[in-house]
């Protein structure tokens, strides 16, 4: 007989507080329809990331107890830099603790002038500072296009979002205590 259970067990439990779809269109319009601002305490699931966020494995947890917090010539930086130069060949390489660290090295080393690097990303902050030039799509169809010059948080969510504000706009029209962002 098949089971229907996961293969392992949880090492972590952590209680979440549902929410009502109602709550959930109310916290994306106070938050301004950025998932950034959203308090991690009126989130169910988090889709939003892969950096590992969720519960970790038995050996997930060993590794952090092994955890040499040596800055230089620490033991888990040896076993990752065998590791890397046996998978990579590659005798050098910069350690990130995430993606978006590691994009940031990388631009600042292969961007420049004359050069064009197609980015995607959700970090609106991230994206005013390193990109000359952002186009918000949907759909495959070009929204909005913006240089530097018209650079505004506001107005780079309020085109990535706009088909979907319109959605929660006409589902609620009878919810007024809410203000949705300006257009």
């Amino acid at each position: 007989m098949k089971t229907i259970i996961e293969p392992f067990r949880i090492k972590s439990v952590e209680p979440i507080r549902m929410t009502t779809p109602r709550q959930r269109r109310q916290y994306l319009r106070q938050a301004g329809y950025n998932l950034f601002r959203i308090p991690a305490a009126h989130v169910i699931i988090d889709l939003l990331t892969d950096s590992g966020t969720g519960a970790m494995s038995s050996e997930q947890w060993a590794g952090v107890m092994r955890g040499d917090e040596s800055y230089a010539g620490s033991a888990s930086f040896l076993r990752l830099r065998k590791e890397v130069r046996d998978l990579t060949g590659f005798q050098h390489f910069v350690p990130t603790h995430q993606g978006r660290a590691a994009e940031r090295i990388l631009m600042t080393l292969v961007a420049g002038e004359g050069k064009t690097i197609i980015m995607a990303s959700s970090e609106i902050d991230e994206l005013i500072t390193v990109c000359d030039r952002i186009l918000v799509l949907s759909d495959r169809k070009l929204v909005r296009s913006f240089e530097r010059s018209d650079f505004s948080e506001q107005d780079i969510l309020a085109a990535a979002f706009s088909e979907f504000t319109a959605s929660i706009e006409n589902q609620s029209t009878s919810d007024s205590r809410v203000a949705l962002p300006q257009r």
